[in-house]
């Protein structure tokens, strides 16, 4: 006897919700991993033997130049480390940072349709610009734009520091450039 009223609740649907949520943390999982797998091995980006000072302040830009490109993922692990660091003594925008950053995922970063409100798809930018004004709203009313822009600015100068003294070669940038343009092209197909 099945009855399919108000208070009953259908043994299909918990396992359908299931299994969409399944299927939901598997593809935040994958492109995670696609992610994260174009970061370079930290041993290699901070192996003494690799530094050393540039010749000339072309050689600099050149160095910049190329190691942005090979140690892209690296340096803005960097930079949110910082800005995280920062935010330590203000748990409740650590919080904040962290539901920001599961915000950005679930509604920006690891989702295959586009979000859907009134019966109407949102436009993917719509999302962006909405998270966006989110994030620095919250931002500047949680009280702690300085301490923000100190771990930006100090993840910067670290990174531009390791950008000028780490020397790449060039077999280095091409296997980068083969793992970006691999994660790019995998992480936008459905």
């Amino acid at each position: 006897m099945s009855s399919s009223g108000y208070g009953t609740i259908s043994e299909e649907e918990p396992e359908e919700a299931s299994s969409s949520n399944k299927e939901f943390l598997q593809r935040a999982k994958e492109q995670l991993q696609t992610i994260v797998g174009t970061a370079k091995p930290w041993k290699d980006m901070m192996h003494p033997s690799r530094l050393a000072r540039p010749f000339s302040f072309f050689n600099s830009v050149q160095r910049m130049k190329r190691n942005a490109r090979v140690f892209r993922t690296n340096y803005v692990v960097v930079i949110l480390f910082m800005v995280l660091l920062t935010l330590l003594w203000h748990p409740l925008c650590v919080i904040i940072y962290c539901a920001l950053m599961a915000a950005w995922m679930v509604l920006y970063l690891v989702r295959d349709n586009p979000p859907r409100a009134c019966g109407y798809e949102i436009d993917e930018r719509l999302v962006a610009v909405l998270l966006l004004i989110v994030t620095v709203g919250l931002v500047c009313l949680s009280n702690v734009t300085d301490n923000i822009l100190v771990g930006v600015g100090v993840g910067v100068l670290i990174v531009l520091v390791h950008a000028v003294l780490r020397e790449t070669e060039e077999d280095e940038e091409d296997e980068a450039g083969i793992r970006l343009r691999h994660a790019a092209s995998s992480s936008f197909t459905t």
